[in-house]
């Protein structure tokens, strides 16, 4: 093989391989990736079941403790926490690796939560008239569909769906 030849074949192998590099980072997303499908958003009434609390002091422990078993309802045209309630809510959803998540925003690990380190969890924010929600329940990440943790001021509460009424 010539000199040019075995150039060109180089140059067509490091192409290639560049090619092939750039579609496997593509698929390989870590960062937020927006869910549209309706079973994406959040629905149903949820209660609070149980509290994590995170490495901050929070302010005011009395009123974290208090919101053991409040109820939090999402609906298309309405969410409700507590007393609180937000007319024609917007619901954003998007999918991120569990690890990357947890740890930037929790300095928790997947693990904590019983998940894999590669693992997608769902997050979801409510909007109220354009702006963040800010009642429990603005913002959750959901381990799956049974479960999920409503995110407030370093405190991480747990979220189980309600069982219908018998």
């Amino acid at each position: 093989m010539t000199d040019t030849a075995l150039a060109r074949t180089r140059k067509s192998a490091l192409t290639w391989t560049l090619a092939a590099l750039a579609l496997a980072l593509a698929g390989c997303q870590l960062g937020p990736r927006p869910l549209r499908e309706s079973t994406a958003m959040p629905s149903g009434e949820w209660a609070v079941t149980a509290i994590r609390w995170g490495n901050v002091k929070v302010r005011d422990s009395g009123a974290v403790i208090a919101r053991f078993g409040q109820a939090i309802r999402f609906e298309p045209g309405l969410a409700v926490s507590g007393g609180e309630t937000c007319a024609d809510p917007v619901y954003l959803a998007s999918a991120i690796v569990a690890d990357r998540y947890l740890h930037a925003e929790f300095g928790r690990r997947a693990a904590d939560f019983g998940l894999y380190r590669w693992q997608d969890v769902r997050v979801t924010e409510v909007y109220c008239k354009g702006q963040r929600w800010r009642a429990l329940g603005g913002e959750v990440f959901w381990i799956d569909h049974e479960r999920g943790y409503a995110v407030r001021e370093d405190v991480l509460y747990e979220l189980r769906r309600r069982k219908p009424d018998a």
